[in-house]
């Protein structure tokens, strides 16, 4: 019973951060996928200068409740983020409140015997999507020493719609990156869905196929 509501709580909340952006989904300069980790191109951990090492970028499906690395496509929806300060200095706002969220991406279930019961399981175990998730976090913590206080504070008061405007501006520089680095938008295998709700998602192939039945 406790491990079907920590699913269901870890759903719930996964969709409440994706719905947010649903409208900026169906602008074409923002049409992309906005679930992702940043991670130290070693795999390993994040050095005390953050922007002295080099990073990665790696896509992540965004089927409520399972989310987990894309990983499709020439480069499977991974790729190297060349100028980290100019990354950082348009999507630091965002990645600390993606970081809030993608810790439940975690298997609640089989973690702990080192299985991951999804599309990824054959490329990824829950060790390693377990590793991303803590490099996050990590990043998360690094992030927080920087200058982002007034963002965050329109993001809670929502005054005068200026949140909305900056997460919308967030998405479009994010689908410019993606552009550069991923011509031919594979994204990972990653396509957007329709749901029943009216909400869009980027899934990888098996998840999207219950959305077509």
């Amino acid at each position: 019973m406790i491990v079907t509501e920590l699913r269901e709580l870890r759903e719930l909340t996964q969709r409440e951060f994706l719905n947010f952006f649903n409208r900026e989904q169906r602008l074409a300069e923002s049409h992309c996928p906005n679930v992702f980790a940043v991670l130290p191109k070693d795999g390993r951990s994040w050095l005390k200068n953050l922007l002295g090492q080099k990073m990665v970028l790696q896509l992540y499906c965004q089927e409520p409740g399972r989310w987990h690395p894309a990983v499709e496509g020439a480069k499977g929806g991974r790729y190297e983020i060349k100028k980290p300060s100019e990354f950082f200095a348009s999507m630091g706002p965002y990645i600390l409140k993606l970081a809030k969220v993608i810790k439940y991406a975690a298997p609640v279930a089989g973690a702990a015997a080192g299985a991951y019961a999804g599309p990824v399981g054959a490329v990824m175990g829950a060790k390693d999507l377990a590793g991303q998730i803590k490099l996050m976090e990590e990043l998360a913590k690094k992030l927080a020493e920087r200058d982002y206080i007034e963002a965050e504070l329109l993001e809670r008061t929502r005054v005068g719609g200026k949140a909305e405007r900056i997460e919308g501006m967030e998405l479009r520089m994010f689908r410019q990156l993606l552009d550069e680095v991923d011509e031919h938008h594979e994204w990972g295998g990653l396509k957007k869905v329709l749901t029943p709700e009216g909400h869009y998602l980027w899934l990888c192939e098996g998840h999207a196929e219950k959305y077509r039945k």
